[in-house]
């Protein structure tokens, strides 16, 4: 008898239900994931009929041997992500002011003529997300503090953040930033 006809004869589960049994070939070998059929139960299992339990389970069943990314919070993803488009950002001196954290960074960014809604300065906690954006509107230093609760459902500052970034790194990409002409 074949591996899957003895997973499909033997497999029932707790609730006495049959279990529907899917599985994946591949680098690391064979990852198998089973459904109860009871729409009461709906469990999910990687224990074959045979007893084998994989070491992580749900995760090894769908991801094999590759391991799980770490989680980033969307601040530190956003850092990651700007200095891979080229933008600078420094080691601040200031601590946090939310979490007295001393992982602060800022981004200066240079003014442009066309872009003169953009924020000049950004600083940033890494610890906890806290940000501080300042502008120049009409003559007069403008700024706003974003929480870091307020990265998690972007608020509408985080997105024009995030906007402004994406647009000057486009621009940077397409080469109009080197125009002397």
């Amino acid at each position: 008898m074949s591996r899957d006809t003895a997973t499909q004869s033997a497999s029932r589960c707790s609730c006495g239900h049959s279990l529907t049994w899917e599985h994946r070939e591949g680098y690391g070998g064979r990852r198998s994931l089973a459904f109860c059929q009871n729409p009461d139960c709906g469990i999910l299992t990687t224990v074959l009929p045979e007893g084998i339990q994989p070491e992580h389970g749900l995760a090894a069943c769908l991801l094999g041997p590759i391991a799980p990314r770490r989680y980033l919070k969307p601040w530190v993803r956003l850092y990651f992500r700007t200095a891979a488009w080229g933008f600078i950002w420094r080691p601040c001196p200031q601590v946090c002011p939310d979490c007295a954290g001393e992982i602060t960074v800022h981004l200066g960014l240079p003014p442009l003529v066309e872009r003169q809604t953009d924020p000049y300065e950004v600083l940033m906690c890494l610890t906890c997300g806290a940000t501080g954006m300042a502008w120049w509107l009409t003559g007069e230093r403008t700024t706003i503090a974003i929480e870091g609760s307020e990265w998690v459902e972007p608020s509408g500052t985080v997105l024009i953040l995030r906007r402004v970034l994406e647009e000057r790194a486009a621009r940077n990409r397409e080469g109009s930033a080197w125009d002397f002409e």
